[in-house]
């Protein structure tokens, strides 16, 4: 079986309001990286964890809420 782990960052982000630039501005995570981060090409696995740790704060999070398994 293979689980694949699927990017919710920009849910997380619009669940709480905040546009691209907003998150940026919290997180220090330039807008456009975030866009790069958000796309649905984007493997969330190569995401840093300083990185993703960052965004969770931003959001007001867990890491994991920022990701689901697709199985």
């Amino acid at each position: 079986m293979v689980v694949k782990m699927v990017n919710r960052i920009a849910e997380q982000r619009i669940k709480q309001g905040l546009t691209v630039e907003q998150l940026s501005e919290k997180s220090g995570i330039a807008p456009n990286e975030l866009k790069n981060i958000e796309c649905d090409g984007c493997a969330i696995e190569e995401v840093s964890a300083v990185k993703a740790a960052a965004i969770a704060e931003a959001l007001g999070c867990l890491i994991k809420d920022l990701i689901y398994e697709d199985q």
